[in-house]
């Protein structure tokens, strides 16, 4: 007779199901099980497909207190291989289904069953941090976990794919979404990541682009030196164009000169030069709207948006604003509690990422403990 040992923890038929089959040996049993208090289980298996980020924390801590699960483990793709993983547990050991099963063996085998076995040996350690309440499902309006999830999963193949080529990006977004840090994952993944990867935010640049860019020699114009442009300093990197948008119609002639022909001269020169760095574009502007406006060349956006990416709104994966929010809080050496977590994942943000990392930088600042409460977040 088989030894009642495996629980699995999903909303999905067809996971459970795929559970039995490679369990075999085992006898698998719905977690819904283990409100029978006599028996103890010796691995649950947690589907995150189906459960959104904080349930999951919540999950975590409620079986961990029940101390008659050996082992957690949590996610639905650990039969890929580790090239083709992908989990937004970042932290998390995620194994084969030959490996689960060499584990399963070994612990029914008692060869760990010990009093010193870490009961989250295999799980995520950043979920004891937070340690949600026993039972409670936070009141949080999170939206779709799956929705959310294929979002991101999208962004990042797409920007995958923009590093695999030359090709002109433009990402889109609103303001604070994080396009540039987008454009920097890209140049990051891409065979020019050796390079330099230059940021020009043209609406600081209005006025004096041309020298900006392009370098000037001495006598160009009044109190004009010798001076090299910031794209000759990008050399073979990446140059990232942010606010696109706010290009002044009269200086977009220049950028598309700049694209078809790949060569610039400096003011006051008749030498040509090469430009040899890969583009990045970025705006939160219509520019399609623009164009019909006759505020944008038709010619140049036809150019810059050979691969389009949009970034989405924090309010679209707030899943992720308690990892996010820890990464900023530990840059002050600060932690944050479960309740200054719900607080955080309850407000819509409308400035996006970079709100929250201008939120956290100043309520780390304003506290005077290590950990930040509810009370510390200052919205």
């Amino acid at each position: 007779m088989k030894k009642k040992i495996v629980l699995v923890l999903s909303s999905k038929p067809d996971f459970y199901a795929w559970c039995e089959s490679l369990l075999s040996e085992f006898e698998v049993l719905p977690a819904s099980s283990l409100k029978t208090e006599d028996f103890s289980a010796l691995a649950l298996i947690v589907d995150y497909g189906s459960y959104d980020y904080v349930i999951l924390s919540a999950i975590y801590t409620y079986f961990q207190e029940k101390r008659q699960i050996r082992l957690i483990f949590i996610g639905s793709d650990f039969a890929l291989s580790a090239g083709e993983r992908k989990s937004r547990f970042t932290k998390a050991k995620f194994f084969t289904a030959d490996q689960y099963l060499q584990i399963l063996r070994s612990v029914q085998a008692e060869s760990l069953l010990s009093e010193n076995l870490p009961y989250n040996t295999f799980v995520d350690d950043k979920f004891a941090e937070w340690n949600l309440t026993k039972g409670t499902e936070p009141n949080l309006e999170l939206g779709d976990g799956d929705d959310s999830r294929k979002q991101m999963e999208e962004l990042n193949r797409l920007l995958t794919v923009a590093s695999n080529s030359d090709a002109n990006v433009l990402l889109l977004g609103e303001t604070g979404v994080g396009k540039s840090s987008a454009a920097r994952k890209i140049h990051d993944l891409s065979s020019r990541r050796g390079g330099k990867f230059i940021e020009i935010n043209i609406p600081n640049h209005i006025g004096r682009l041309e020298s900006d860019l392009f370098g000037t020699v001495r006598g160009a114009f009044t109190e004009a030196t010798n001076s090299d442009g910031l794209l000759k300093d990008a050399g073979e990197g990446t140059v990232f164009f942010d606010e696109i948008g706010d290009l002044p119609l009269e200086e977009q002639s220049k950028m598309l000169s700049l694209i078809e022909t790949r060569c610039f001269r400096k003011m006051g020169s008749g030498v040509l030069e090469r430009f040899n760095a890969r583009m990045i574009f970025a705006t939160n502007r219509d520019l399609r709207t623009l164009v019909k406006n006759h505020l944008f060349r038709e010619d140049l956006f036809y150019r810059i948006n050979t691969i389009v990416v949009e970034v989405p709104p924090l309010k679209n994966h707030r899943l992720d604003i308690p990892l996010m929010a820890k990464n900023f809080a530990s840059g002050w050496n600060k932690m944050v509690s479960k309740s200054a977590i719900l607080k955080l994942c309850s407000y819509s943000w409308p400035g996006n990422i970079r709100e929250l990392k201008n939120c956290m930088e100043r309520s780390c600042l304003l506290c005077p403990n290590r950990i930040l409460e509810e009370k510390d977040i200052l919205l």
